[in-house]
């Protein structure tokens, strides 16, 4: 789930949910590297309007390609946008 604001810049840290896919020690150390992917995603992005298909699409595609590198596996992912007032 990501808070946006009407730039779409994060407004504040990604809240990140799995179900059945780490069991792990490290799947704190995962979910930290996958939380500052998406900040870098977010923040990569030219300033403009708040367009959460380009927003969602930018982090799955970044998620699916860091979780493949670093588990061998493509997870569902959903992301939900939610733009703050």
């Amino acid at each position: 789930a990501l808070i946006v604001d009407s730039q779409g810049m994060l407004a504040s840290k990604p809240k990140i949910t799995s179900r059945g896919f780490v069991y792990e020690k490290d799947e704190d150390k995962l979910y930290l590297k996958a939380e500052k992917l998406i900040e870098g995603a977010i923040n990569a992005q030219k300033e403009g309007h708040y367009d959460p298909t380009k927003i969602k699409r930018k982090v799955i595609n970044a998620l699916e390609d860091f979780f493949f590198k670093e588990r061998g596996r493509r997870p569902l992912i959903v992301v939900e946008t939610i733009q703050a007032e």
